[in-house]
């Protein structure tokens, strides 16, 4: 696989799906509310405990959704717009094909992620600037939020290679097992719900997610290896479908 190639179909891929986001106004105008919302809520509540920093981390339990529909987009694009015909018979493989996918939406889902905890740490800040936070509380804060983003960016690859094998199996004679893809989905994009395994009380009975040193968390340790060589075994099936079951 020449690198240049490559590169050129990795950079079609990611700048497109992502000047079509860029170029929504409506979507700067929902990020945008929320953060004055999250401002609002931590300027008023804040101090009082009412309204916790750690409150704005139950979003990312929608993230592993979020990134399976990431790579998903990009396949179905090819349906959508009717261009799944060219597409499929470009002068490349159909492995670099769908690698170029598959790359582009792991970089999307990566900066998404990023973007979104250095907001929710910005404004952990600006909440313990205005109301005086300890720095042990900033830094157990830090400790949660570091254990969110660390799970969904180990399902992450799973989850953007079942996206790719749904999106493949809408147009291949083996669309028949879509249902079990979709069930897959739906039961394992709830991967955040695993944390509640970590889970354990600290001595004011409040609950503190402890997955750098809990003996339950060995577990999650053990999976993420599994995770990401059932990611790998699922891209490679995405191609081989591609090659040998696609119908145009």
């Amino acid at each position: 696989m020449k690198s240049g190639t490559f590169n050129a179909l990795y950079r079609h891929e990611f700048h497109m799906e992502f000047r079509r986001w860029l170029s929504r106004k409506g979507v700067w105008m929902y990020v945008g509310a929320l953060v004055v919302l999250a401002l609002a809520a931590l300027t008023i509540w804040g101090g009082r405990g009412d309204f916790k920093p750690e409150y704005m981390l139950y979003a990312t339990y929608a993230f592993p959704y979020l990134v399976f529909g990431i790579s998903y987009r990009l396949v179905k694009r090819e349906w959508s717009n009717g261009t799944y015909g060219w597409w499929l018979t470009l002068p490349f493989s159909r492995s670099k094909l769908m690698l170029a996918k598959y790359a582009a939406s792991l970089a999307q889902a990566g900066l998404t992620l990023l973007v979104y905890f250095a907001a929710i740490v910005l404004l952990a800040l600006y909440n313990a600037a205005l109301h005086g936070t300890t720095a042990e509380g900033v830094r157990s804060f830090g400790a949660v939020a570091a254990q969110y983003l660390l799970v969904v960016a180990a399902i992450a690859p799973f989850m953007l290679s079942l996206g790719l094998l749904a999106g493949v199996l809408v147009r291949s004679r083996l669309k028949g097992i879509s249902p079990l893809v979709w069930i897959s989905f739906g039961v394992l994009g709830n991967a955040l719900n695993w944390l509640n395994i970590a889970r354990s009380a600290d001595s004011n009975g409040d609950y503190e997610m402890s997955l750098f040193s809990s003996h339950s968390a060995l577990a999650f340790w053990i999976s993420f290896p599994v995770i990401w060589l059932l990611a790998a075994l699922m891209l490679a099936g995405s191609v081989q479908i591609c090659k040998k079951f696609m119908t145009l």
